[in-house]
């Protein structure tokens, strides 16, 4: 499931002894569709693949939320960030647009939020059925 494979891959990030990283899981689990999760698990992946590439980020921290009617998934970072203006316009936005445009195509809202030298944070919101 979603939540075990991005357990694995924030402890092999932190076996490398270069980046602090923590899963936190809030509210009642509940099974997503496998495709969801495996859109979900590409997304986190390109995601701390730019926290560690791009961001020089040294805490990592992914964050899924089982509420009803949504699940949320948070990946955050304390990296040196980047104006979300600028980087929309470029070539060098082409993650960021691939991690929207996978989210829309299973019904999730995406959204970015970054400030220079502040980190990042990516949000994203999949409308669920369990009430």
């Amino acid at each position: 499931g979603l939540e075990a494979a991005v357990e694995q891959l924030l402890k092999q990030i932190q076996k490398t002894g270069k980046y602090h990283s923590k899963l936190q899981v809030g509210g009642t689990r509940y099974a997503l569709e496998p495709q969801k999760e495996l859109v979900l698990f590409r997304i986190v992946q390109e995601t701390l693949n730019n926290a560690i590439k791009h961001a020089q980020a040294k805490n990592i921290e992914v964050e899924l939320l089982y509420r009803p009617g949504s699940f949320i998934m948070q990946v955050s970072d304390d990296g040196k960030g980047f104006n979300t203006e600028i980087n929309h316009s470029s070539k060098t936005g082409l993650g960021l647009q691939n991690m929207h445009k996978r989210a829309t195509l299973i019904g999730a809202s995406f959204s970015v939020h970054s400030h220079t030298d502040k980190g990042t944070t990516i949000n994203i919101e999949l409308p669920t059925s369990v009430p």
